[in-house]
Formats: structure tokens, sequence, C-alpha cells
């Protein structure tokens, strides 16, 4: 079995790039790092209202946030969404690395940044194609991760694929819901203790105003940080 011995691994030289070029790499690395923030809706300390639950059905978003007036703050996402397909489970047909004629699998933690590890083939049935312009969103957990997809891939049943009637507005909704106020709202609607999730007519009641379309920033890169700082790495 080949070893090193750690002795000559401490004494290997190490190629330290020139200063110029480090002083560079230090503006690309703070840009990519910049990237990394999400804003987050300080917690409610103390409060309390009153509510006959007798009367509501939504009496779960009553007792997670004090300004339930939230709900009624803007346009329903679904009114923006073309279609929305249910994802379906890839286990019996994925491969643990990339092969000729399969797509990357989009799951929550490759929404979060994370390199792909999944891949499946396109041509099943049962997958759900994700298309370039597509808003993906994250069903489980307390975070969206929303990002607007620029490359083919193929759907986890722990996203959201929504298609848009205009895919312009895609950056701007995504840009909300991953802001503190998209969060906030996000976090009415989370069912579950365990592994919280949001059910599809969730989704489709999630309230956008109407400023947050407003925003004119580019998409953010559907790419892993992982995979960023790879490319930084071999390319310096």
């Amino acid at each position: 079995m080949a070893s090193v011995k750690m002795p000559d691994l401490l004494e290997m030289g190490v190629p330290l790039s020139p200063l110029v070029e480090v002083q560079r790499l230090d503006g690309v690395l703070a840009s990519i790092e910049a990237g990394t923030h999400r804003e987050e809706e300080p917690s409610e300390s103390t409060w309390w209202v009153t509510a006959d639950l007798r009367l509501r059905d939504d009496w779960g978003i009553m007792l997670a946030t004090p300004r339930p007036e939230l709900l009624e703050d803007g346009e329903p996402l679904g009114s923006f969404v073309q279609q929305m397909k249910p994802s379906r489970s890839t286990r019996g047909f994925e491969v643990p690395t990339e092969l000729p004629g399969t797509l990357p699998v989009v799951d929550v933690s490759v929404l979060g940044g994370r390199p792909t590890r999944r891949w499946a083939s396109p041509q099943s049935t049962t997958v759900t194609l994700i298309t370039p312009g597509d808003l993906l969103i994250s069903r489980v957990g307390e975070y969206s991760y929303a990002t607007v997809a620029q490359r083919p891939a193929v759907a986890d049943p722990g996203i959201f694929v929504l298609r848009l009637h205009d895919q312009s507005q895609g950056p701007a909704l995504a840009h909300f819901l991953n802001g503190r106020e998209g969060q906030t709202r996000r976090r009415m609607f989370l069912r579950g203790v365990t592994v919280p999730s949001l059910r599809r007519t969730d989704i489709e009641r999630f309230p956008i105003p109407a400023e947050a379309l407003e925003f004119e920033g580019d998409v953010e890169p559907d790419v892993g940080l992982a995979d960023q700082l790879e490319h930084v790495l071999w390319t310096a």
C-alpha cells in the first residue's frame, strides 16, 4: 500500500503565487464571500396576541409571527407562475458520477452551495426537468435558497420548480425570497418540527410585495460555492 512519511510531507515545498496575483485573488474571493451572506429578520423576543382559533384555519401562522398582516402585503407568488411541476424521487436510477447523457440532480444541498453528487438520465418519465430560466426554491428547511436555473438539470423532490410567465422577473423574485423579509414570510408557512417544509399551496399564496420587483441586479450564480473556489484555484 502506497504511503508517505509525515516528515517528508511536512518538508514538501508549496508553490506560492506572486504578490500581485495574491492581491488580485483577494478581490475575487471577497466577491464570492459577499455572495454567501443572507440577511435574516431578527427573532421577536417578546410578543403575544389573542385570537379565536375556532374561527381561523391558519392559526399556525398566527402563532408563528406577530405580524400576520404580511400575508396580505403583495401579489401571490402563484400569479407569477405558469407551471409548477411536482418533483419525484430519482433514487431508483441515479448514479454517483457524471456519465454521458445524464444531468445533475439539484437538491437542497446544491441550492445551498454544495457540489453536485448525483446525476440522472433525463429520459426517465418520472423525473422533473429543470430548464434555464426556471425559479428554484427549497421545499424543505428554513431557508429558501432560491435561484434562477442557468442550465438543464433534474429536480429532487426537496425543491419546487416554478416556470414563470415572465422569466425576466426571476432574479427579482429570487432576491426577495433569499432576503430578510422573504425569509420572515417563509417561516410563517413552514410546517413540521424535525424537517420543516412548505406545501405547494403555500408557495402559490406566498405574498410578493410590488417593490420587490424593482430589483435590477444580475442573476446570482447557481454554481456551488465549492465549484466557484475550485475555478478560482485552477485559473489563478
